[in-house]
C-alpha cells in the first residue's frame, strides 16, 4: 500500500477514535492496514541500516582524506581543522555529508596529484635490437 493512502487511513482512524465512533470501525480493514504498516516499518528499518552503512563509509573516507591532506600540506592549523571536520561528521545530514565528501575529495586530489595520473611519465618504446649487447 502507498504511504499516502496509509497515512490518510490512519488519520481517518484517529479522527474516528477521537470522536468516539468506534462502532464505525472496520476491523478487517484495520487489520490489513496494520499489516501494511508492519511491512513499511520493517522496510524502513532495513533502509535505515543501509543508510547507516553508507554514512559510516562516507565518514571514514572523509576522515582519512582529511588526515592525509593535513599531513601532506604541513600548514599550521591543518591538523586542528581536520580534527574539527572529523568531529562534526556525526552532526551532518546526508546532503551536507555528500557535499563535504566531494569537497574533501577534490582537496585530496589536489594534495596528491600524481596518485591520480595527472603527471604520468611517458613511456618510451623499446626496440628489440637495443638490448642485443646484453644477451
Amino acid at each position: 500500500m502507498k504511504i499516502d493512502n496509509l497515512l490518510s487511513y490512519l488519520d481517518m482512524l484517529q479522527n474516528q477514535i477521537r470522536s468516539g465512533s468506534i462502532n464505525e470501525l472496520d476491523f478487517d480493514t484495520l487489520s490489513e492496514r496494520l499489516t501494511d504498516l508492519i511491512g513499511l516499518v520493517d522496510q524502513h528499518e532495513s533502509q535505515m541500516a543501509e543508510l547507516a552503512e553508507f554514512r559510516e563509509d562516507y565518514c571514514r573516507r572523509i576522515a582519512g582524506m582529511a588526515k592525509a591532506i593535513a599531513v601532506a600540506e604541513r600548514k599550521s592549523g591543518n591538523l586542528k581543522e581536520a580534527e574539527e571536520v572529523i568531529d562534526s561528521l556525526g552532526e551532518l545530514g546526508a546532503s551536507d555529508l555528500i557535499r563535504l565528501y566531494v569537497k574533501t575529495q577534490a582537496r585530496f586530489h589536489d594534495a596528491f596529484p600524481t596518485s591520480f595520473g595527472i603527471f604520468r611519465a611517458r613511456r618510451r618504446s623499446v626496440k628489440s635490437d637495443q638490448f642485443k649487447e646484453f644477451k
